[in-house]
């Protein structure tokens, strides 16, 4: 007979982000990459992305980019983030 099977390890791997959207910081602590949309011209436009440690701190920096983000130019070549 086999062993049991742990439902809720295999529902928490599947609702779990794909390993690309999960890294760690200097310090080891683990941050997801979360997704931000905004409206523009009565568009919806996304595709810009923040890292955070949780959907709270993903919140907090939404509100600090609406207070304080700044165009620094048009980015010509992508670095990796560490």
């Amino acid at each position: 007979m086999s062993d049991p099977i742990d439902l809720s390890a295999i529902r928490n791997q599947r609702t779990a982000p794909d390993a690309e959207f999960v890294k760690r910081d200097d310090f080891g602590r683990p941050m997801q990459c979360y997704l931000i949309e905004y409206t523009m011209d009565g568009h919806e436009w996304g595709g810009v992305q923040v890292w955070a440690y949780s959907m709270e701190d993903a919140a907090n920096r939404v509100q600090a980019l609406r207070a304080t983000a700044v165009l620094k130019g048009q980015a010509m070549r992508c670095q990796p983030w560490p």
